[in-house]
């Protein structure tokens, strides 16, 4: 038989909490997107911070050394590639896998690449979990679907699925409570002020009052008190007999305490700080440095790499250029400075040479044979040659004498 395969249910479709059914699946980190502004926010910052110095392709020499090199075929396939970065980075995000189409032309040519919706694609391969074909829903038509040869979409992951090898792991389904916790207290927070407070108190109608009269005594009510806009509002009615008066709190303002608790472990889940997102409790001009900085090294720049993975893969194997390799320009905020200062520093200490130096910049290197030879600065010299001099120039001066 030949295994079918839906990334629909690439983890564990559902789990039951305290009796009610939540699927976790790849349709509801979609929907975690789509209403947790955490979540969409950080993927943004990741999105708009990654390759945005821009990006060359680059050739390895037999020497070693690199070229910057040009490839029109590659320029006009990849005339959105900005677009195919972002959907990249969303679809691995999110749910833990990247679908690449290859865009043909009549005649079999690559014309360009798009990135396929993961949640509606299915994979069906052998037995050994070789793909044979994929079968993508096209969602803008109800119930219409394209089918791909398996050599016309890449498959890229960065973690397996423990449950289902085929597929990715998404860090999503470690924040599925969390987040649509926080959507529930902030709905039970907006029905707070919608519904202000029903029941903050309970209306005894006179006895003896007909259910159409006690309906429309009840709309009366509903109509003239709920809603923020009619509060503290008093209401007159010669069908109610008495009203007993409910503790009135707003316990569930409260909520603002579990959020930030949810926020922060979004960030935690996807590498973006508090900072980045633009909160600034308990953020000083030291540790939000430190913040944006860790942002940088530990998650922007490692999505570059994934990057230039998949777009290296690609102008190796579909351009038939096996020595190019897809280089992003990793110039962040004081990046430049950084490296240059841990370049220079390491020439002087005699741990680099200048090409070492060079090609650590992203630079090429220079044909200068005391290029790759260890130097050491002019003004560094042995403390016993310094002690020396110092005794030569205190040393008082001899005065010859006539004999």
């Amino acid at each position: 038989g030949v295994p079918v395969a839906s990334t629909a249910y690439a983890n564990n479709p559902t789990n039951t909490i305290d009796g009610t059914a939540i699927a976790w699946n790849n349709r509801t980190f979609g929907e975690m997107y789509r209403k947790s502004v955490d979540i969409r926010t950080c993927i943004r910052k990741r999105q708009i911070t990654a390759m945005r110095a821009g990006w060359e392709l680059r050739r390895t020499k037999i020497d070693g050394n690199e070229k910057v090199v040009e490839l029109p075929a590659f320029d006009d396939a990849m005339k959105n590639i900005q677009e195919l970065k972002n959907e990249i980075l969303k679809n691995d995000i999110l749910f833990g896998n990247v679908f690449i189409q290859r865009r043909l032309n009549k005649i079999g040519q690559i014309i360009g690449y798009k990135v396929l919706d993961s949640r509606y694609v299915t994979l069906i391969s052998d037995n050994d979990l070789k793909p044979l074909r994929y079968i993508y829903t096209d969602v803008a038509i109800k119930g219409s679907y394209i089918e791909f040869p398996a050599e016309q979409v890449m498959h890229f992951k960065r973690s397996v699925d423990f449950d289902n090898p085929v597929f990715g792991d998404s860090i999503m389904e470690a924040l599925v409570v969390d987040v649509l916790g926080e959507k529930e207290a902030s709905l039970s927070n907006y029905y707070f002020f919608q519904n202000d407070s029903i029941p903050s108190a309970i209306y005894v109608l006179k006895e003896g009052v007909q259910d159409d009269a006690a309906e429309k005594v009840m709309t009366q009510i509903r109509a003239t008190l709920t809603g923020g806009h009619n509060k503290h509002k008093a209401i007159v009615s010669n069908a109610v007999e008495d009203i007993k008066m409910m503790r009135q709190e707003h316990k569930d303002m409260d909520f603002l305490d579990m959020r930030k608790f949810t926020t922060e472990k979004v960030c935690a889940a996807l590498g973006v700080s508090r900072v980045v997102l633009g909160y600034v409790e308990d953020v000083n001009h030291s540790n939000g440095e430190s913040q944006y900085k860790t942002f940088i090294e530990e998650t922007v720049e490692p999505d570059e790499r994934w990057i230039e993975t998949i777009f290296t893969f690609i102008v190796q194997t579909d351009f038939g250029q096996p020595d190019y390799h897809f280089n992003i320009d990793s110039e962040h905020i004081d990046n430049i400075e950084q490296r240059s200062t841990l370049a220079r520093d390491n020439i002087s200490a005699g741990i680099w040479t200048v090409n070492e130096a060079r090609l650590y910049m992203g630079y090429e290197k220079v044909d200068n044979e005391m290029a790759d030879e260890i130097i050491i600065g002019s003004s560094l010299q042995l403390l016993d040659n310094l002690a020396v001099a110092e005794q030569t120039e205190l040393a008082p001066a001899t005065i010859p004498t006539a004999v």
